[in-house]
Protein backbone atom coordinates (compact mmCIF):
# COMPACT_ATOMS: atom_id res chain seq x y z
CA UNK A 1 0.00 0.00 0.00
CA UNK A 2 1.23 3.19 -0.59
CA UNK A 3 0.46 4.65 2.72
CA UNK A 4 3.16 2.20 4.95
CA UNK A 5 6.21 4.26 2.88
CA UNK A 6 4.68 7.44 2.90
CA UNK A 7 3.71 7.98 6.02
CA UNK A 8 7.06 7.56 7.35
CA UNK A 9 7.80 10.91 5.04
CA UNK A 10 4.52 12.20 6.98
CA UNK A 11 2.78 13.54 4.13
CA UNK A 12 -0.74 14.58 4.06
CA UNK A 13 -2.81 12.93 1.11
CA UNK A 14 -2.77 15.78 -0.52
CA UNK A 15 1.04 16.07 -0.90
CA UNK A 16 1.46 12.38 -1.40
CA UNK A 17 -0.91 11.96 -4.50
CA UNK A 18 0.07 15.48 -6.21
CA UNK A 19 4.27 14.07 -5.56
CA UNK A 20 2.79 10.16 -7.14
CA UNK A 21 1.69 12.18 -9.86
CA UNK A 22 -2.00 10.94 -9.48
CA UNK A 23 -5.50 13.10 -8.22
CA UNK A 24 -6.76 12.58 -4.88
CA UNK A 25 -9.34 10.51 -5.66
CA UNK A 26 -6.87 7.93 -7.43
CA UNK A 27 -4.64 8.28 -4.19
CA UNK A 28 -7.81 7.52 -2.13
CA UNK A 29 -8.55 4.12 -3.92
CA UNK A 30 -4.93 2.79 -3.98
CA UNK A 31 -5.24 3.00 -0.26
CA UNK A 32 -8.68 1.13 -0.55
CA UNK A 33 -7.03 -1.51 -1.92
CA UNK A 34 -5.05 -4.77 -0.95
CA UNK A 35 -2.95 -5.09 -4.08
CA UNK A 36 -0.93 -1.91 -5.52
CA UNK A 37 -0.09 -1.81 -8.78
CA UNK A 38 4.09 -2.70 -9.28
CA UNK A 39 4.90 0.93 -10.55
CA UNK A 40 3.10 3.14 -7.76
CA UNK A 41 4.80 0.73 -5.48
CA UNK A 42 8.15 1.92 -7.29
CA UNK A 43 7.24 5.22 -7.04
CA UNK A 44 6.57 4.92 -2.98
CA UNK A 45 9.71 3.66 -2.74
CA UNK A 46 11.48 5.83 -4.63
CA UNK A 47 9.65 8.74 -2.69
CA UNK A 48 10.41 7.29 0.35
CA UNK A 49 14.46 6.99 -0.09
CA UNK A 50 14.47 10.37 -1.62
CA UNK A 51 15.16 10.02 -4.74
CA UNK A 52 14.71 12.38 -7.78
CA UNK A 53 11.46 12.29 -10.22
CA UNK A 54 11.80 10.87 -13.69
CA UNK A 55 12.79 13.16 -16.45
Amino acid sequence: MPTRALLRMRLKVRDAAERLGVSIDTYGRLERRTRVPRHISLACAALAYGLPPME
